[in-house]
């Protein structure tokens, strides 16, 4: 409260693309409320745009996070154009603080050239190893800001710009972090019909590519042949992560998934699916992921499970 007691008076607004999925919604939606109940002003904006805008977005966040990915003219275009349309929109320019997280939203300040509050970029991406072109696009709009805050020192840039360090943090307070008796865990399993009396392997995200949801299925299917066990995926859906629903469809059982016999041959046997449903919507394609066909990774995830369950890992 007395650290509260500093900026009481301040009318602070954070600009955001998305109210629901994501780490940023996890994080924005209990601060904001005890921002304001601890007597800070706080706003919550959201920026819109079309499927394209976010395709584009994703592109940006992808290679931030080492994807060799370039923009197009045509892209850079919309990418300012539904930034300025967003401009119009928002009306921050008489808060006190603005703070803007994560890559899509980056471009706004720009729009306001006669800005007098200090803008704040928050990044919530791994930024160890930035694509260079992308990056050399990106920093024009960061080093307008009065400051930055990224999740680790590693992630530091060579910047102009002020660059402050702080750890993702979780809420205490909301229900996935609290304990749940045996009598609600056992209820939940026995709705998903999910067995009790072996071991469950278990991940828990968003469906993204980073994830690597295949990766795991490969590994338990090799781990499996050690350990009766079962395996869960747990993870919801980002409203503006265009890739969820194409990396969701292979991982679904009984999903359809209409495919060209030919143009699936050009990818590696183990993510072909995946592969294919991923390029035929414009996003990269990673080719490190574990599989079949690099059993040194699927190795590495099995001795991973084995230890978590406490057995011996095969030889």
């Amino acid at each position: 409260m007395k650290k509260a007691d500093t900026i009481r008076d301040l009318h602070i607004v954070h600009v955001s693309s998305t109210f629901y999925g994501g780490g940023v919604t996890e994080i924005l939606t209990p601060l904001t409320l005890i921002m304001n109940t601890m007597g800070i002003e706080t706003g919550w904006r959201m920026i819109q745009g079309t499927p394209a805008f976010f395709n584009i977005t994703k592109k940006l966040h992808n290679a931030l996070q080492g994807y060799a990915l370039n923009l197009a003219s045509d892209e850079i275009r919309l990418f300012e154009q539904i930034t300025f349309e967003n401009a119009l929109r928002l009306h921050v320019e008489d808060r006190d603080v603005i703070i803007v997280h994560d890559p899509q939203p980056l471009g706004l300040i720009s729009e306001f050239p006669e800005r007098v509050s200090p803008w704040i970029w928050q990044c919530h991406v791994d930024l160890s190893d930035p694509h260079p072109q992308t990056w050399d696009y990106i920093s024009k709009f960061v080093e307008q800001y009065q400051a930055v805050v990224f999740s680790l020192p590693e992630y530091r840039q060579d910047l102009a710009t002020k660059q402050h360090f702080i750890a993702p943090a979780i809420n205490p307070f909301s229900e996935k972090n609290c304990d749940l008796s045996d009598a609600q865990v056992l209820e939940c399993l026995d709705r998903h019909q999910i067995a009790t009396n072996r071991p469950i392997i278990a991940q828990v995200s968003r469906f993204d590519p980073w994830k690597d949801p295949v990766g795991v299925i490969e590994a338990f299917r090799k781990a499996s042949k050690e350990v009766d066990s079962t395996l869960v995926l747990l993870g919801n859906l980002a409203l503006d992560d265009p890739e969820a629903n194409i990396v969701l469809a292979p991982v679904m059982p009984g999903q359809t998934v209409a495919v060209e016999p030919e143009e699936v041959k050009a990818f590696r046997p183990t993510y072909r699916l995946l592969s294919y449903c991923l390029a035929s919507g414009g996003f990269p394609v990673r080719n490190d992921l574990a599989g079949v066909d690099r059993p040194d990774l699927v190795d590495a995830l099995a001795r991973e499970i084995h230890g978590w369950a406490g057995l011996t890992p095969p030889c």
